[in-house]
């Protein structure tokens, strides 16, 4: 899959976004199209989903205006306009997942006892994958330095190592132990390939098998093999290798395919007039969606479809999931990321 050529905008439909209905409209726990319709955009964000599941399998869209909104209607919008017409409720009007989880993501001072993943440092966050299908990033504010968005395709990755080593896949193919950091249960066994209906999908992230900062790996599960340290570290050398790196910039909203592609992000630096702000969402649309191979389908249960509505938040301000610390999340025990 050649993601290099792949690139779509949204400025030709600037005059669509400007046209969207008023976000206080609708309750805040019933964001679906009945509640935000739109007759004009919705068609051609629905071809987007299209093309995340059956074609490139990433886009950017760019760009909407942050400042000419408030901070409560630009989150409204992100999630009820540029999200509910991708990847419909699974249940419309019966409230069973929503659009997906919401999450405002900051950098702040903290101590490294209270940090259990990178996504919550400053430094450099290398290729890995979180639960869910599809995520998506809107780049409210962007870093004073650095913070380069990266993807790689895992396709690629894999045919490289198919051809070179083949005894990764193997590796990659058996069941690995997942630390589940307080867990229950405290670990679960998984590979972290999976062949499905054709089509290949890498489920990883590197923490969880080597710890990180406040949440070392538990010491009541035995460490990784050399065999699959090796696997970790091709994984990680091949999608450097074959990354490209998104120009991400204020107002933009990212979408990439998480179960064909890797997705790292680059250290950067926020000063007191520009400190990087992005909200996430993890995304499924039904009509598109891949099989999941068995192991995916628990984790993927209590992130999609467990959530009541009026359980769903859309905080306005950047938090630190409890997750982050080991408490359970909707990824096996931590945040996938």
């Amino acid at each position: 899959m050649d993601i290099r050529s792949q690139r779509l905008s949204t400025r030709r439909d600037r005059r669509r976004l400007e046209a969207l209905p008023q976000p206080r409209a609708f309750p805040k726990g019933r964001i679906n199209q009945s509640t935000f319709p739109l007759p004009t955009l919705g068609p051609i964000l629905r071809d987007l989903s299209r093309e995340l599941y059956s074609g490139r399998g990433f886009f950017v869209l760019r760009t909407l205006p942050v400042d000419d909104y408030s901070r409560e209607d630009i989150i409204l919008i992100y999630a009820g306009c540029l999200v509910v017409h991708r990847f419909p409720p699974r249940c419309p009007g019966q409230g069973c997942g929503g659009p997906g989880p919401y999450q405002g993501l900051d950098r702040r001072p903290t101590p490294p006892k209270a940090i259990g993943a990178p996504a919550y440092t400053t430094d450099k966050q290398v290729f890995h994958t979180d639960a869910g299908d599809i995520i998506s990033l809107f780049a409210l504010e962007t870093a004073a330095e650095g913070g380069t968005s990266r993807i790689s395709s895992s396709w690629r990755v894999y045919n490289e190592l198919v051809k070179t080593r083949p005894d990764l896949i193997k590796t990659l193919s058996e069941p690995w132990t997942h630390d589940t950091y307080g867990g229950d249960p405290p670990f679960r066994n998984r590979p972290l390939l999976f062949s499905e209906e054709d089509k290949i999908i890498i489920q990883y992230a590197r923490r969880i098998f080597t710890g990180f900062l406040g949440l070392p790996r538990s010491q009541e599960i035995p460490p990784i093999t050399e065999a699959q340290a090796e696997a970790l570290d091709a994984i990680h050398f091949l999608a450097e290798k074959y990354n490209l790196g998104l120009n991400f910039q204020k107002g933009d909203i990212q979408y990439i395919n998480n179960l064909s592609i890797f997705h790292a992000r680059d250290a950067f630096t926020d000063t007191a007039e520009k400190k990087r702000h992005l909200l996430r969402l993890w995304l499924r649309d039904e009509e598109h969606a891949w099989k999941l191979p068995k192991p995916l389908e628990e984790p993927w249960q209590r992130l999609y479809y467990t959530a009541k509505e009026d359980e769903h938040r859309f905080p306005q301000q950047p938090e630190i999931r409890s997750a982050s610390k080991g408490k359970g999340g909707a990824a096996e025990g931590g945040k996938y990321v």
